[in-house]
């Protein structure tokens, strides 16, 4: 099982296990935290949807019941109307409170950050070992796809194919500087407002914006200077328009 299935799993039921889950959390801490918070979470929300019923039914307006004679002055309409109103924004208060509640818990939600999906993606698509570096059409082929082009650039491709990314599809590729294997993602539909650098899992990597085109990420379990390298890439990469 990947991070990002485990994650899907996780989300739509986290109380929720299976065998294939269970040894995927035995061996990733990551994992593991998402599925605490996500528990977490579940507990809270279900704690907040429980109205006090009773309550509520006690503050609701009496039934029919038998109409007792009694000398006291019947109770004026204004008044019964108004203790009615009372009851019934009494009853509407708790129930929006409670919402209110459910709403700031969802509003706090763990999401993982961009950086965090893209380390968790490499990680889940491990590359294999090439025997020889990938011609320039294999990585051609793949950025095609997306309507990118890149100049050739002075790093062998050691990998190139189209991944799935946060429900799209997206250009993955390798290529080697110096002693260093770098992954780069080509992220269209991610934008951002700055460059983000991180490091986490054995990665160290940056991704930066691109102006109209979302982003590009890289990224190396070895020291880089990602800057270097990401400019590097960006200069050489061309977003054309979509045919119409």
């Amino acid at each position: 099982m990947k991070c990002s299935d485990a994650h899907l799993a996780i989300g739509a039921e986290p109380q929720g296990t299976s065998p294939e889950l269970e040894q995927h959390l035995r061996d990733c801490a990551s994992c593991t935290q998402f599925r605490r918070e996500m528990c977490d979470l579940d507990a809270q929300i279900h704690r907040a949807m429980k109205i006090d019923m009773a309550a509520l039914k006690a503050e609701a307006p009496a039934g029919p019941s038998v109409r007792l004679v009694s000398d006291a002055p019947p109770a004026s309409p204004r008044r019964s109307s108004l203790s009615n109103a009372t009851h019934q924004w009494a009853m509407a208060a708790s129930v929006l409170v409670a919402l209110g509640v459910i709403f700031v818990l969802w509003g706090a939600l763990p999401r993982h950050s961009l950086a965090a999906d893209v380390v968790a993606h490499v990680i889940s698509e491990p590359m294999p070992s090439p025997a020889a570096p990938l011609p320039p059409p294999a990585l051609e082929g793949v950025l095609q796809g997306a309507n990118v082009k890149m100049d050739p650039i002075n790093h062998e491709v050691l990998f190139a194919q189209t991944c799935f990314f946060r429900g799209r599809l997206v250009p993955h590729f390798v290529v080697r500087s110096g002693d260093a294997a770098v992954t780069v993602l080509v992220l269209q539909d991610e934008q951002l407002k700055r460059p983000e650098h991180f490091a986490g899992s054995g990665y160290d990597g940056v991704i930066v914006p691109v102006q109209g085109h979302g982003s590009i990420a890289v990224l190396s379990r070895k020291p880089i200077d990602a800057n270097r390298q990401a400019q590097e890439i960006l200069s050489a990469l061309h977003f054309l328009t979509p045919a119409a």
